[in-house]
Protein backbone atom coordinates (compact mmCIF):
# COMPACT_ATOMS: atom_id res chain seq x y z
CA UNK A 1 0.00 0.00 0.00
CA UNK A 2 1.38 3.39 -0.69
CA UNK A 3 1.93 5.93 1.33
CA UNK A 4 1.26 9.80 1.83
CA UNK A 5 3.18 12.76 2.82
CA UNK A 6 1.44 15.96 3.25
CA UNK A 7 3.77 18.59 2.78
CA UNK A 8 2.90 22.40 4.63
CA UNK A 9 4.93 25.44 4.13
CA UNK A 10 4.26 28.06 7.42
CA UNK A 11 5.56 31.21 8.19
CA UNK A 12 5.70 33.21 11.15
CA UNK A 13 4.75 32.31 14.56
CA UNK A 14 1.52 32.19 13.79
CA UNK A 15 1.63 29.83 11.59
CA UNK A 16 2.39 26.84 13.11
CA UNK A 17 -1.13 27.65 15.12
CA UNK A 18 -2.40 27.42 11.67
CA UNK A 19 -1.13 24.23 11.17
CA UNK A 20 -2.38 23.12 14.74
CA UNK A 21 -5.91 24.08 13.81
CA UNK A 22 -5.43 22.38 10.56
CA UNK A 23 -4.41 19.12 11.38
CA UNK A 24 -6.64 19.12 14.83
CA UNK A 25 -9.72 17.05 12.97
CA UNK A 26 -7.86 14.89 11.00
CA UNK A 27 -7.38 11.20 12.58
CA UNK A 28 -4.21 9.85 12.68
CA UNK A 29 -3.37 6.72 10.00
CA UNK A 30 -0.17 4.77 9.63
CA UNK A 31 0.22 5.52 5.94
CA UNK A 32 0.38 9.39 5.98
CA UNK A 33 1.92 11.94 7.53
CA UNK A 34 2.48 15.19 7.97
CA UNK A 35 5.94 17.37 7.01
CA UNK A 36 5.75 21.10 8.21
CA UNK A 37 8.33 23.63 7.31
CA UNK A 38 8.17 26.68 9.43
CA UNK A 39 9.34 29.90 8.23
CA UNK A 40 10.21 33.16 10.22
CA UNK A 41 9.28 31.29 13.22
CA UNK A 42 11.17 33.52 15.48
CA UNK A 43 12.09 30.62 17.99
CA UNK A 44 8.15 30.38 18.87
CA UNK A 45 7.90 27.09 20.72
CA UNK A 46 6.14 24.35 18.98
CA UNK A 47 2.65 24.28 20.52
CA UNK A 48 2.10 20.47 22.59
CA UNK A 49 -0.71 19.28 20.54
CA UNK A 50 1.47 19.04 17.92
CA UNK A 51 4.39 17.81 19.29
CA UNK A 52 2.38 14.59 20.59
CA UNK A 53 1.10 14.08 17.26
CA UNK A 54 3.02 10.90 15.96
CA UNK A 55 2.25 11.56 12.28
CA UNK A 56 4.06 15.26 12.43
CA UNK A 57 7.18 16.77 11.79
CA UNK A 58 8.30 20.22 11.86
CA UNK A 59 11.55 21.55 10.63
CA UNK A 60 12.44 25.19 11.27
CA UNK A 61 13.37 26.86 8.30
CA UNK A 62 15.78 30.09 7.68
CA UNK A 63 15.35 30.66 4.06
CA UNK A 64 13.12 33.37 2.66
CA UNK A 65 10.01 32.89 -0.02
CA UNK A 66 7.26 30.32 -0.70
CA UNK A 67 9.12 28.06 -2.96
CA UNK A 68 12.16 27.75 -1.02
CA UNK A 69 9.82 26.87 1.90
CA UNK A 70 8.08 24.67 -0.10
CA UNK A 71 11.35 23.03 -1.49
CA UNK A 72 12.68 22.62 2.40
CA UNK A 73 9.40 20.53 3.32
CA UNK A 74 9.77 18.40 -0.08
CA UNK A 75 13.76 17.37 1.14
CA UNK A 76 12.01 15.87 4.27
CA UNK A 77 9.28 14.08 2.74
CA UNK A 78 10.00 10.26 2.37
CA UNK A 79 6.16 8.73 1.47
CA UNK A 80 5.63 6.98 -1.73
CA UNK A 81 3.32 10.02 -2.54
CA UNK A 82 3.83 13.79 -1.62
CA UNK A 83 0.89 16.04 -1.84
CA UNK A 84 1.67 19.58 -2.01
CA UNK A 85 -0.36 22.00 1.08
CA UNK A 86 -0.55 25.64 2.72
CA UNK A 87 -1.25 25.82 6.44
CA UNK A 88 -5.48 26.97 5.86
CA UNK A 89 -6.83 24.27 4.34
CA UNK A 90 -9.62 22.24 5.45
CA UNK A 91 -9.00 19.14 4.45
CA UNK A 92 -12.36 16.82 4.31
CA UNK A 93 -12.13 13.01 6.05
CA UNK A 94 -11.56 10.81 2.80
CA UNK A 95 -8.80 13.23 1.51
CA UNK A 96 -6.05 10.53 1.91
CA UNK A 97 -8.49 7.93 0.45
CA UNK A 98 -9.00 9.79 -2.22
CA UNK A 99 -5.42 10.49 -3.16
CA UNK A 100 -3.46 7.50 -2.27
CA UNK A 101 -6.85 5.18 -4.07
CA UNK A 102 -6.37 7.60 -7.11
CA UNK A 103 -2.65 6.72 -7.40
CA UNK A 104 -2.90 2.83 -6.64
CA UNK A 105 -5.82 2.68 -9.33
CA UNK A 106 -3.29 4.34 -11.89
CA UNK A 107 0.01 2.97 -11.68
CA UNK A 108 1.23 4.94 -14.61
CA UNK A 109 0.50 8.22 -13.15
CA UNK A 110 3.21 10.37 -11.90
CA UNK A 111 1.13 13.66 -10.50
CA UNK A 112 -2.09 14.29 -10.28
CA UNK A 113 -4.20 17.49 -9.32
CA UNK A 114 -7.51 17.44 -7.65
CA UNK A 115 -10.38 20.05 -7.04
CA UNK A 116 -10.33 22.55 -3.63
CA UNK A 117 -13.28 24.39 -2.97
CA UNK A 118 -12.01 28.15 -2.77
CA UNK A 119 -13.81 30.72 -1.65
CA UNK A 120 -14.30 32.26 -4.94
CA UNK A 121 -15.06 29.20 -7.18
CA UNK A 122 -12.83 27.78 -9.72
CA UNK A 123 -13.30 26.25 -12.75
CA UNK A 124 -12.26 22.80 -13.24
CA UNK A 125 -12.41 19.98 -16.18
CA UNK A 126 -15.87 18.17 -15.71
CA UNK A 127 -14.19 15.28 -15.60
CA UNK A 128 -10.50 13.01 -15.60
CA UNK A 129 -8.60 14.11 -18.02
CA UNK A 130 -4.72 14.04 -19.00
CA UNK A 131 -2.91 17.40 -18.61
CA UNK A 132 -0.90 18.84 -21.43
CA UNK A 133 0.10 22.16 -22.64
CA UNK A 134 -1.89 24.10 -23.00
CA UNK A 135 -3.81 23.44 -19.86
CA UNK A 136 -7.57 22.87 -20.35
CA UNK A 137 -9.69 25.67 -20.88
CA UNK A 138 -9.86 27.88 -17.96
CA UNK A 139 -8.36 25.93 -16.07
CA UNK A 140 -4.66 26.55 -14.22
CA UNK A 141 -3.47 24.31 -11.43
CA UNK A 142 -2.73 25.71 -8.04
CA UNK A 143 0.00 24.30 -5.70
CA UNK A 144 -2.20 22.93 -2.79
CA UNK A 145 -4.14 20.63 -5.40
CA UNK A 146 -1.15 18.96 -6.44
CA UNK A 147 0.28 15.37 -5.71
CA UNK A 148 3.17 13.13 -7.32
CA UNK A 149 5.49 10.40 -6.95
CA UNK A 150 8.25 11.02 -4.81
CA UNK A 151 10.40 9.13 -6.54
CA UNK A 152 9.81 10.24 -10.00
CA UNK A 153 10.28 14.12 -8.46
CA UNK A 154 13.53 13.94 -7.05
CA UNK A 155 15.32 16.18 -9.46
CA UNK A 156 12.14 18.77 -10.13
CA UNK A 157 11.49 21.98 -7.16
CA UNK A 158 10.14 24.88 -6.98
CA UNK A 159 11.85 28.12 -8.41
CA UNK A 160 12.67 30.16 -5.59
CA UNK A 161 12.62 33.49 -7.40
CA UNK A 162 9.00 32.90 -8.42
CA UNK A 163 6.02 32.76 -5.39
CA UNK A 164 5.39 34.63 -2.25
CA UNK A 165 8.24 36.61 -1.05
CA UNK A 166 9.70 37.84 -4.24
CA UNK A 167 8.01 41.18 -5.42
CA UNK A 168 9.37 41.03 -8.78
CA UNK A 169 7.32 37.25 -9.71
CA UNK A 170 5.04 36.91 -6.70
CA UNK A 171 2.45 33.67 -8.33
CA UNK A 172 3.30 31.15 -10.72
CA UNK A 173 5.37 29.11 -8.82
CA UNK A 174 2.48 26.60 -9.08
CA UNK A 175 2.15 26.65 -12.52
CA UNK A 176 5.83 26.42 -13.27
CA UNK A 177 6.13 23.13 -11.64
CA UNK A 178 3.15 21.80 -13.40
CA UNK A 179 4.44 22.85 -16.79
CA UNK A 180 8.35 21.34 -16.17
CA UNK A 181 6.95 18.06 -15.71
CA UNK A 182 4.80 17.82 -18.37
CA UNK A 183 8.22 19.06 -20.46
CA UNK A 184 9.77 16.02 -19.38
CA UNK A 185 6.90 13.66 -20.15
CA UNK A 186 5.73 13.02 -17.24
CA UNK A 187 1.85 11.53 -16.86
CA UNK A 188 0.26 13.90 -15.35
CA UNK A 189 -3.36 13.89 -14.94
CA UNK A 190 -6.56 15.81 -13.63
CA UNK A 191 -8.70 13.77 -11.11
CA UNK A 192 -12.12 14.73 -10.43
CA UNK A 193 -12.35 14.71 -7.04
CA UNK A 194 -12.51 17.04 -3.91
CA UNK A 195 -9.88 16.99 -1.24
CA UNK A 196 -9.87 20.10 0.87
CA UNK A 197 -11.62 23.30 1.40
CA UNK A 198 -9.53 27.07 0.92
CA UNK A 199 -11.59 29.43 2.88
CA UNK A 200 -9.06 32.15 2.32
CA UNK A 201 -8.80 34.28 -0.84
CA UNK A 202 -5.80 33.20 -3.17
CA UNK A 203 -2.50 35.09 -4.11
CA UNK A 204 -3.86 34.74 -7.73
CA UNK A 205 -7.16 37.05 -6.57
CA UNK A 206 -5.31 39.99 -6.25
CA UNK A 207 -3.70 42.52 -8.64
CA UNK A 208 -0.30 43.01 -6.75
CA UNK A 209 2.14 44.28 -9.44
CA UNK A 210 4.03 41.02 -8.54
CA UNK A 211 1.32 39.29 -8.68
CA UNK A 212 0.30 40.00 -12.28
CA UNK A 213 4.19 39.99 -13.27
CA UNK A 214 3.64 36.61 -12.93
CA UNK A 215 0.77 35.76 -14.41
CA UNK A 216 1.80 37.52 -17.75
CA UNK A 217 4.93 35.39 -17.33
CA UNK A 218 2.83 31.84 -16.95
CA UNK A 219 0.76 32.98 -19.93
CA UNK A 220 4.08 33.36 -22.12
CA UNK A 221 5.12 30.10 -21.17
CA UNK A 222 1.94 28.50 -21.91
CA UNK A 223 1.26 30.65 -25.27
CA UNK A 224 4.31 31.23 -26.92
CA UNK A 225 2.28 32.40 -30.39
CA UNK A 226 -0.84 33.82 -28.62
CA UNK A 227 -0.21 35.47 -25.88
CA UNK A 228 0.26 39.06 -27.44
CA UNK A 229 -3.58 38.90 -27.78
CA UNK A 230 -3.81 36.73 -24.45
CA UNK A 231 -2.29 39.19 -21.99
CA UNK A 232 -4.97 42.34 -22.88
CA UNK A 233 -7.61 39.91 -22.63
CA UNK A 234 -6.28 39.37 -19.27
CA UNK A 235 -5.64 42.53 -18.48
CA UNK A 236 -9.00 43.79 -19.29
CA UNK A 237 -10.89 40.99 -17.17
CA UNK A 238 -8.45 42.15 -14.65
CA UNK A 239 -9.51 45.36 -14.76
CA UNK A 240 -13.43 44.91 -14.70
CA UNK A 241 -13.80 42.27 -12.23
CA UNK A 242 -11.33 43.94 -9.24
CA UNK A 243 -11.91 47.61 -10.53
CA UNK A 244 -8.61 48.28 -11.32
CA UNK A 245 -6.96 50.32 -14.29
CA UNK A 246 -6.42 48.49 -17.35
CA UNK A 247 -3.45 50.35 -18.49
CA UNK A 248 -1.80 49.64 -15.43
CA UNK A 249 -2.71 45.53 -15.62
CA UNK A 250 -1.51 45.52 -18.98
CA UNK A 251 2.22 47.11 -18.60
CA UNK A 252 2.89 44.50 -15.09
CA UNK A 253 1.22 41.66 -16.88
CA UNK A 254 3.77 42.70 -20.16
CA UNK A 255 6.54 42.93 -18.20
CA UNK A 256 5.99 39.56 -17.10
CA UNK A 257 6.22 38.41 -20.62
CA UNK A 258 9.28 40.07 -21.47
CA UNK A 259 10.59 38.36 -18.77
CA UNK A 260 9.74 35.04 -19.58
CA UNK A 261 11.21 35.66 -22.84
CA UNK A 262 14.13 37.25 -22.13
CA UNK A 263 15.15 35.43 -18.93
CA UNK A 264 14.30 31.68 -18.96
CA UNK A 265 17.70 30.42 -18.98
CA UNK A 266 17.92 31.94 -15.50
CA UNK A 267 15.71 29.05 -14.63
CA UNK A 268 18.05 26.12 -12.74
CA UNK A 269 17.71 22.98 -13.99
CA UNK A 270 16.06 21.53 -11.31
CA UNK A 271 13.31 23.54 -11.73
CA UNK A 272 12.39 23.23 -15.35
CA UNK A 273 12.37 21.27 -18.02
Amino acid sequence: MLSLDVSISTYKPEGIFRVEKMLAPLTPREDVRYIVSWQEHENTPVPESLLQRKDTEIFRFEGRGLSNNRNNALDHCQGDIILIADDDLQYYPDFAEKIIDSFESNPLIDLATFKVDYENPKKYPVQDCTLNLPFPKNYFGSSVEISFRREKFKTLRFWGKMGLGNPDLSCGEDELFLISAIKRNFNCRFINKTIAKHPESTTGDCVAEGVLRGQGYIICLIYPWSSFLRIPIKAFRVSKNKNSKFLNNLKHLLEGAIKSIKKKKEIPENCRW
